[in-house]
């Protein structure tokens, strides 16, 4: 409801009670005076008709005897009538009990006197003719009149008490009411101010604490007794916040907004922003270059309705009309910029509102130029460098071989030495052929030939020439694994070449009689190899980093370490269908934890 008919309503009801109670008095007050009235108005006449009486039978009490015989006729007639007509006037108007009585007394005193004091002829007959004598007739009479008046007197002051005493209670009623409504008016005023003030003062009090908690400089509002003017202060203050508020944040938008064209503009890949509609909101300098669009930035046109180069035409055509999906890459756009040719990967990466609708798309023109340049001189490499080495590596076979021929079965230790030496040249020999064959590629691809193998017996062959190494750096090894007979599908090779790249790695940062452990678990369908050493830990910074390629936690890597390992050791355990995990504590230690799955593994 309104304010203004609020307090209309407020004011309007206790003004109806004063007046309900006003005209409730004043018509108590009316119908009393006018019963007063009626019943007084009766007695009076009573009164006045019974004096009447008095002045005839006075007249008749003083009428001279000495008349002459017309004159006394036309008195007699006169005063008869007179007392007649009061007479039935009173009889008329008969008011209290015991008037009847009374009149029958005088009717019936007046035809017995009447014609003794009013003769048929005054002077002859037997009536009375002196004036005491007329007197003493009419004295009963003037005694019944008197009695009548002083009834009717007695009920005018007995009506009158009563009056006066219902007057009073109608003005007690009448007080007590109108206190009442006093009182209920003040009552309902306080009710209906708190009413119509509470609201205030909550909106001033709950402006004023949001207010006095992000003041600067602290404190409340003044305080007034006047609650407009206290809300009127509390939306003040809130305004000039609201529009200080809305300064800071023009100013920040615009900050975001010059940060947001840093970026864009620094970027080297193109970018472009398009929104719901597919127009475009921003687009770098890179951006418009591979696109083949003018310098000036074509914001808020669709990027359907632009020229670009016909090599991204059927890109910008794959993109939903709504900007929606779940993300989309194209294939490689191969174009010339200046000569040279270029290899671009566009990617479109959608984006939605809060409430979930599609809000438009961000395209990304990734430039695969140099990661394609270094694929292609990574082949080359990998190609010379496995043709390097087949022959000098064939060579080194054969002589272990004949070695091993000639001096097999000499001592323990020989013995052990050339099986090592070996193993190891048959097993580069086969790393050898599968970069040979990797070269030969057009897509080289990290591919796994898992056989079925016991882990623990795979694992120590591989670890041996490590464990020599340990022994001459002084650290212990623990071996942990058990007695074996836990089998998986894993690449004979390329398995325990994680393993020993781990186990490498551990060596180097382990102090002189440090511990190195092995254990070997099954967990559920899968075979867990876990390296635990008490090293000089990893942070945990480079934990994120860890396996990315070219990746070294010395600060200055050797010469002959390409930070290779651990990302190819990731790889050949993601080929096997695996995973390989790292937790570290600085000072305390490092767990490298390896998990293949028991069953087949899908060759990759």
């Amino acid at each position: 409801m309104p304010l203004r008919r609020k307090l209309l309503l407020y004011m309007t009801v206790p003004a109806i009670l004063l007046v309900v109670v006003g005209m409730a008095g004043v018509f108590s007050v009316r119908r009393l005076e006018r019963a007063a009235e009626d019943i007084l108005s009766d007695n009076y006449r009573t009164i006045r008709q019974a004096r009447r009486l008095e002045r005839v039978l006075r007249g008749i009490e003083e009428t001279p005897p000495a008349l002459d015989v017309r004159r006394l006729e036309e008195g007699k007639e006169r005063l008869a009538s007179r007392f007649e007509d009061a007479l039935a006037a009173c009889e008329e108007n008969v008011t209290e009990a015991g008037e009847c009585s009374v009149l029958n007394r005088i009717r019936s005193l007046w035809h017995t006197t009447g014609p003794l004091v009013l003769p048929a002829e005054f002077g002859r007959g037997a009536g009375a003719t002196d004036a005491g004598q007329r007197t003493r007739l009419l004295a009963p009479i003037f005694r019944a009149v008197d009695e009548l008046i002083a009834i009717n007197e007695e009920a005018m002051f007995a009506f009158e008490r009563r009056e006066r005493g219902v007057a009073r209670l109608v003005l007690g009623v009448v007080a007590a009411a109108s206190g009442g409504a006093i009182l209920t008016l003040i009552l309902f005023a306080m009710i209906a101010a708190t009413r119509v003030s509470h609201p205030i003062l909550l909106i001033a009090h709950d402006l004023e604490t949001a207010l006095a908690s992000r003041r600067p400089e602290g404190g409340t509002l003044r305080e007034s007794e006047d609650e407009i003017a206290h809300l009127r202060t509390a939306l003040d203050d809130l305004l000039s916040r609201l529009t200080r508020y809305e300064k800071e944040q023009s100013q920040r938008f615009d900050r975001l907004q010059d940060r947001f064209a840093f970026v864009m503009e620094k970027s080297r890949e193109g970018t472009i922003l398009l929104d719901e509609e597919l127009g475009i909101v921003a687009i770098n300098q890179v951006g418009r270059e591979l696109l083949g669009l003018s310098i000036e930035p074509p914001v808020g046109k669709r990027i359907s309705d632009l020229t670009v180069r016909p090599e991204f035409a059927d890109v910008f055509d794959s993109l939903p009309g709504d900007g929606s999906g779940d993300g989309l890459e194209a294939g490689d756009v191969k174009m010339e910029i200046d000569g040279e040719p270029v290899v671009i990967r566009p990617r479109m990466l959608p984006f939605r509102a809060r409430a979930g609708e599609a809000a438009g798309c961000l395209v990304i023109l990734w430039d695969l130029t140099q990661e394609r340049r270094y694929e292609e001189a990574k082949k080359r490499f990998i190609a010379m460098l496995s043709h390097q080495l087949k022959t000098p590596v064939t060579s080194l076979s054969m002589a272990v071989n004949l070695l091993w021929e000639r001096a097999h079965g000499s001592g323990d230790e020989s013995d052990e030495l050339l099986d090592m030496a070996r193993a190891d040249c048959q097993s580069l020999a086969q790393l050898i052929s599968e970069l040979v064959d990797a070269a030969r590629d057009v897509t080289p691809g990290l591919s796994v030939n898992p056989r079925r193998t016991e882990v623990a017996r795979l694992l120590r062959q591989a670890l041996r020439p490590l464990l020599v190494q340990a022994r001459e750096l002084g650290i212990k090894v623990l071996d942990r694994m058990g007695p074996g007979g836990q089998f998986a599908q894993v690449d004979t090779v390329k398995f325990p070449w994680v393993v020993t790249n781990v186990f490498a790695n551990a060596l180097r940062y382990v102090d002189d009689s440090g511990v190195i452990a092995l254990d070997l678990r099954i967990s559920g369908n899968q075979i867990e190899v876990s390296i635990t050493d008490d090293g000089v830990g990893i942070a945990p910074s480079n934990l994120k980093t860890l396996f990315a390629p070219f990746t070294s936690l010395d600060e200055e890597p050797e010469a002959t370490s390409m930070g290779l390992g651990l990302s190819i050791a990731r790889e050949i355990i993601e080929a096997h269908n695996g995973s390989i995990d790292v937790e570290s504590e600085i000072g305390v230690g490092t767990v490298f934890r390896i998990r293949v799955p028991q069953g087949e593994v899908v060759a990759g």
